[in-house]
């Protein structure tokens, strides 16, 4: 069964009611774990060259923890999403449980989208040093066509940190190729998924970011059902929980009966 963008919001929703709580507090949790972090370094940074490059090299490791507090609100809404026992806990599950391979998956896909954009890297190193204005409009229309070029790239790996979390045996490189198959014919499906959120994002930030609390468990919600749609397993919850549906009308009507 193919499902439509209405309906696996719908799956969303269904998940996330009465459950808000635990992922909102996740995600505050990991916010000032973050914000605290890095505070220290951003207090401290002037127009010197060494406090530039400790910034800098701060907030590369700190974007790495970062990506560790993602995964783990990942594995949150994937236990919630199959009615399997979530917590707190979850999103420090992956510092302790082969951080490595999440971590080197991250490095990868970001060398990846460097290759991509290292044109228009350069381009807009020039127009900041040559300081010609026909350079600055170059860069930005440099911008756009490498970011079209990016999408169909950066999205065929859309699926990989799942595919990490839920097959703790399976290597990098066997991932990202699981991505790319199940992601292919699905890749601008996905983007559009995305966009639907763009409502929900204005509304986000004219809320100061508060609203983000709401949408960002619904999108990451939303996106653990699109996951479990390519893979089969939507189907496969949506008949347990008719079996348990049944099972539970079969002993209402034998204790009516006795």
């Amino acid at each position: 069964m193919k499902r439509n963008f209405t309906e696996l919001k719908r799956l969303a929703r269904e998940t996330l009611a009465g459950h808000y709580g635990m992922p909102m507090l996740g995600i505050v949790i990991t916010s000032v774990i973050s914000n605290l972090l890095v505070l220290p370094f951003d207090l401290t940074l002037n127009n010197s060259t060494s406090q530039s490059v400790i910034f800098y090299a701060a907030s590369f490791f700190i974007a790495l923890l970062t990506i560790l507090f993602s995964c783990g609100l990942c594995y949150m809404h994937l236990n919630m999403r199959r009615n399997k026992p979530y917590g707190l806990k979850d999103i420090f599950y992956f510092f302790t449980d082969h951080p490595d391979r999440l971590l080197l998956s991250f490095l990868l896909l970001t060398g990846i989208s460097l290759l991509i954009f290292l044109p228009a890297i350069l381009v807009t190193i020039s127009a900041f040093y040559l300081d010609k204005s026909f350079l600055y409009l170059i860069a930005v229309v440099t911008w756009i066509v490498f970011l079209l070029i990016s999408l169909p790239v950066l999205y065929g790996y859309s699926l990989l940190f799942f595919l990490l979390i839920d097959h703790r045996e399976m290597k990098i490189r066997e991932a990202m190729k699981e991505s790319r198959r199940l992601m292919k014919g699905n890749k601008m499906r996905l983007f559009l998924l995305h966009l639907s959120f763009l409502g929900w994002v204005i509304l986000g930030i004219c809320s100061c970011f508060i609203g983000f609390l709401w949408i960002e468990p619904y999108f990451e919600q939303t996106t653990v059902s699109f996951y479990f749609e390519l893979t089969g397993e939507n189907d496969q919850l949506e008949e347990q929980k008719a079996a348990a549906a049944k099972k539970e009308q079969n002993e209402s009507h034998f204790q009516a009966y006795c």
